[in-house]
C-alpha cells in the first residue's frame, strides 16, 4: 500500500517540528493516522525486551477502553510511557531500555503523553494537564482544568470528579485536551499555549445540551462525556465520546460545530477515530473512519454494529508497508496492543506487558524482567499498632485513610498486612513524592496503596470513603483545631461500621461527643481505649432506609441536588435483570444468563417471542453501596444480620420486571381477554400539585419523561425514569 509524496507530507505535516523519525504522539500525528515514512527495520533483531505489569482498563467494555495497554511515544533518544497502575510517566532509554527517569501525579495517566520540541504533556486523572522537560522530567508548568479540588472513587481508584480522559493532541503550538467526563458535573474542553500553558479558549457549556434521548418521547439534558484521543483535522477538533458519537469543534475559537445525544435506535458508538489518509481532500483535511470492532455491543436485540472499518484501530503504515497487528511480528508472543516506529526501530506492545525493541543491529538482547511488589521492611512497633487497631476497630476490608504521612511506612504496612486499600494522605507534596517513589515501582504489579499530597479540609475526598481512619503522625493533622476538623473527619467515615482511631487526650473526650451531637450525628459511637478515642459511625445515616424491592424507599436523604459519588461498571447490570436489595449498605444484585442465549440462539427478544425468553438468574452479587467495591459473600454475611434468600434454581424469572403500574393494566388486560395494542403503557408521573411560576395557577406536578420505556416510577420521596 503507497500514498502520494503530496498525502505524506500533509499527513507529516501534523507530527509538530519532531524530526520526522520521531514518533511523538498516539499513532503518530494529530490525525491520528498510525502511518509514519520510517522503515521497518531489516533485518529485524530484538535489542532489548521490558516486562510491566499488564494494563488494567478503566472500563471493561471494549467500547470504552481506550486504555488496553502501553502506548509509547518516542521523541529522539528517548521512549516514555504512562503507567497508570503506579501513576507516573516513565521515560526509557532506546538504546537499552533502562529507566531514565520518572514523573509521579495525584492519579492514573491513562492516555500517551505528547512530545513537542523538548516538552511532554499528559493528562491525569487528578484533573491537571501536566508539562515536563523531556529530558528529564522537571516539571515546567501545572494547569489544573477543574473547578475544584473535589474528589470521587472511579474505577476504584481516587481521582477528581474531572478526570482529563479527553486524551491531548498538538498543532500549530497549541495543545488541546478535554476533562470531566459526566455532563451533570461539567465538561471542559481547553486550548492551551504549548509554550506557556496559558488558556487560549476553554468551552465549558457541552454539558447541558437538551435533546432526544433513547427509548421513544425521551427528551432530557445531557452532553458531552470526552473519552479517548483529541484528534485534529484541519480547522476542526474532534473530542471522542467513549461510547456516544464524537464531538466537532472549532478548534480555533472552541465552538460546537457538531454532537448528537444518543437518541432512540441509535447505532453503537465508541472512543477510536482516526483521520483516513486515502480520503484526504487537502493537505490538512480529511475523513474521519472508525472501527467497527471497537463501535459493537452486545444488547438484547442481538449484536449492534456501528460504522466503520473493521481492523483499523490495530494496523499501521510503516515506509509504505502495511503491517496487522493480527499478523504479528517475528520475535514477539502474545497479542500485539500497538507498534511504534522510530529512529531506526520497532517498538511493540503487547496486551501482557512486554515491550520490544527490535533494530537492525545485531547484539545480545538485554531484558527487563518484572519486579515482584516491594515487601516492606517490618516494623515491630508498626506491626504491634496494626495488629491492636485490628483487635479494636474489627474492620477489616475496604478503603483505609492514613493522614499525616510523613514517610509512608503504616501506609505501606497496612497495605501489606491487611485487605484494605491504603490511601496515604502527606502534609506536603515532596512527602508524596518520596513515598511514591519508595512504594510504587515501575515494574512491580499494582499495589493498594495511592498518595495524596495535602490537607484534610482541602483535598475534598469524597464522604462515606474511609473503613478505617487512622494516622502516622497526629502532629502532622490539625485534630487539636476544633469541630470543623473533627466534623470534616467524621463526614469522610463510611455508614455502617466506618471507624477513626484518634490519638487525643481523654479530656478532649466530651468535646468530641458534644460537636458530633450539635451537628446531628445521632448514629456516631464514641468508645475509649486507653490512649486512643475510636469514633465510629455505626448504623444507617439519618433518614437512610433499606430498599427490599417493593418498588418504594421512603428514603429522606436522597434529596436534590445530587452528584457522582463513585463510579465503576464492575458490577454492570442487564437491565431487565431484577431489582437489587440494598441492606445494611450492602447491595444484593443478581443478573440474568442472557448474553449466552444471545450469542448462542439469537436475540433475546426473538426468544421472547417463542416462549424461550425465561433466562436463569446468576449467583448472588454483593456491593459496598457507598464506594462500589464488589465484596465477598463472607464479607457481607459477617456484615448483615441476614442476607436475603435467593431465588432456587429452579425459578425462572419472567422476561422484564415492570411498575406495579404496568403490571396491573396488563392483568387487566387479560382478565378481560384483550391484548396490549401497544407498549410501553406510558403514565404521568404525577406528584401533587403546584403553582405554575409563570400564570400563578395551581395545577398538577408533572415530571416530563426523559429516558425508558415507561412513565416512571414514585418511590415515595423520588420519581425516576426507567427503562424496560
Amino acid at each position: 500500500m503507497r500514498y502520494s509524496a503530496v498525502t505524506l507530507l500533509g499527513l507529516l505535516s501534523f507530527a509538530s517540528t519532531a524530526g520526522a523519525e520521531d514518533w511523538p504522539t498516539w499513532r503518530h500525528d494529530a490525525g491520528r493516522t498510525n502511518i509514519s515514512a520510517e522503515k521497518i527495520p531489516a533485518p529485524l533483531r530484538l535489542q532489548w525486551k521490558r516486562q510491566l505489569p499488564p494494563v488494567t482498563p478503566a472500563f471493561r467494555k471494549s467500547r470504552l477502553q481506550f486504555d488496553q495497554g502501553y502506548e509509547p511515544i518516542v521523541l529522539g533518544d528517548t521512549m516514555y510511557v504512562a503507567l497508570p497502575h503506579i501513576d507516573a510517566v516513565v521515560a526509557f532509554a532506546v538504546e537499552t531500555g533502562k529507566e531514565k527517569w520518572r514523573f509521579y501525579a495525584a492519579g492514573p495517566m491513562r492516555l500517551a503523553p505528547v512530545a513537542w520540541r523538548d516538552r511532554l504533556y499528559f493528562g491525569s486523572d487528578d484533573g491537571h494537564l501536566y508539562c515536563l522537560n523531556a529530558s528529564d522530567g522537571a516539571l515546567q508548568w501545572k494547569f489544573r482544568a477543574v473547578p475544584s479540588a473535589r474528589k470521587i472513587l472511579g474505577n476504584g481508584r481516587l481521582i477528581s470528579v474531572w478526570p482529563v480522559r479527553g486524551g491531548p493532541v498538538l498543532a500549530d503550538e497549541t495543545v488541546y485536551f478535554a476533562a470531566g467526563v459526566w455532563p451533570l458535573e461539567g465538561v471542559f474542553v481547553y486550548a492551551l499555549d504549548a509554550r506557556s500553558g496559558q488558556v487560549e479558549w476553554v468551552n465549558d457549556r457541552c454539558g447541558t445540551l437538551y435533546g432526544k434521548q433513547p427509548h421513544v418521547g425521551a427528551e432530557a439534558l445531557g452532553g458531552l462525556s470526552p473519552q479517548g484521543y483529541l484528534l485534529v483535522n484541519g480547522d476542526k477538533l474532534l473530542v471522542p465520546c467513549g461510547a456516544a458519537r464524537p464531538a466537532t469543534f472549532d478548534r480555533h475559537s472552541g465552538e460546537l460545530l457538531d454532537f448528537t445525544l444518543p437518541s432512540e435506535g441509535t447505532v453503537p458508538g465508541g472512543w477510536f477515530m482516526r483521520m483516513d489518509p486515502k480520503l484526504v481532500r487537502d493537505i490538512r483535511r480529511g475523513k474521519i473512519t472508525y472501527d467497527s470492532v471497537v463501535n459493537r455491543d452486545l444488547h438484547e436485540g442481538g449484536l449492534r454494529t456501528g460504522k466503520g472499518v473493521a481492523g483499523s484501530r490495530t494496523q499501521v503504515t510503516l515506509g509504505g508497508t502495511l503491517l496487522k497487528y493480527a499478523g504479528g511480528v517475528k520475535g514477539v508472543d502474545g497479542d500485539i496492543h500497538s507498534v511504534v516506529a522510530a529512529n531506526g526501530r520497532l517498538f511493540v506492545t503487547t496486551r501482557d506487558g512486554t515491550i520490544y525493541c527490535f533494530g537492525d543491529t545485531e547484539v545480545s538482547p538485554s531484558f527487563h524482567p518484572a519486579q515482584p511488589a516491594p515487601k516492606p521492611d517490618i516494623d515491630k512497633a508498626l506491626a504491634s499498632t496494626i495488629a491492636r487497631l485490628r483487635t479494636l476497630t474489627t474492620v477489616r476490608d475496604g478503603y483505609a485513610l492514613v493522614l499525616g504521612s510523613r514517610d509512608g511506612r503504616l501506609a505501606e504496612q497496612l497495605a501489606a498486612e491487611t485487605n484494605f486499600h491504603v490511601i496515604a494522605l502527606a502534609p506536603v507534596e515532596s512527602d508524596a513524592d518520596t513515598i511514591r517513589r519508595r512504594f510504587l515501582e515501575p515494574s512491580a504489579p499494582a499495589g493498594r496503596l495511592s498518595v495524596v499530597a495535602g490537607k484534610l479540609e482541602e483535598v475534598a475526598f469524597p464522604r462515606y470513603l474511609a473503613d478505617l481512619i487512622v494516622a502516622e503522625d497526629w502532629s502532622a493533622t490539625r485534630l487539636n483545631t476544633g469541630a470543623d476538623y473533627l466534623l470534616t473527619l467524621y463526614e469522610r467515615l463510611k455508614p455502617y461500621g466506618g471507624v477513626a482511631c484518634l490519638a487525643v487526650e481523654p479530656t478532649r473526650d466530651d468535646d468530641i461527643h458534644a460537636w458530633l451531637r450539635a451537628a446531628g450525628h445521632s448514629e456516631a459511637r464514641v468508645e475509649r481505649h486507653g490512649d486512643l478515642l475510636l469514633v465510629r459511625r455505626a448504623g444507617a445515616l439519618p433518614g437512610a432506609v433499606d430498599y427490599t424491592n417493593n418498588w418504594s424507599a421512603p428514603d429522606a436523604r436522597v434529596r436534590a441536588p445530587l452528584g457522582i459519588l463513585w463510579f465503576d461498571d464492575s458490577l454492570a447490570r442487564f437491565k431487565r435483570a431484577p431489582q437489587p436489595t440494598i441492606v445494611g449498605g450492602v447491595m444484593i444484585s443478581q443478573d440474568k444468563d442472557w448474553q449466552g442465549k444471545v450469542e448462542r440462539m439469537g436475540p433475546v427478544n426473538h426468544l421472547h417471542r417463542d416462549g424461550t425468553g425465561r433466562f436463569r438468574l446468576l449467583n448472588e452479587t454483593f456491593m459496598e453501596v457507598y464506594t462500589g467495591r464488589v465484596m465477598s459473600r463472607d464479607e457481607a454475611e459477617s456484615r448483615l444480620d441476614q442476607v436475603p434468600k435467593a431465588p432456587g434454581a429452579d425459578f425462572r424469572p419472567p422476561y422484564q420486571f415492570r411498575p406495579p403500574y404496568v403490571e396491573a393494566h396488563l392483568q387487566e388486560l387479560q382478565s378481560r381477554g384483550e391484548k396490549p395494542k401497544s407498549y410501553p403503557f406510558q403514565r404521568p408521573a404525577d406528584k401533587g400539585q403546584m403553582t405554575n411560576p409563570l400564570t400563578g395557577l395551581v395545577e398538577p406536578r408533572c415530571y416530563v419523561k426523559s429516558y425508558g420505556c415507561d412513565g416512571g416510577v414514585d418511590y415515595g420521596h423520588l420519581i425516576t425514569m426507567r427503562s424496560a
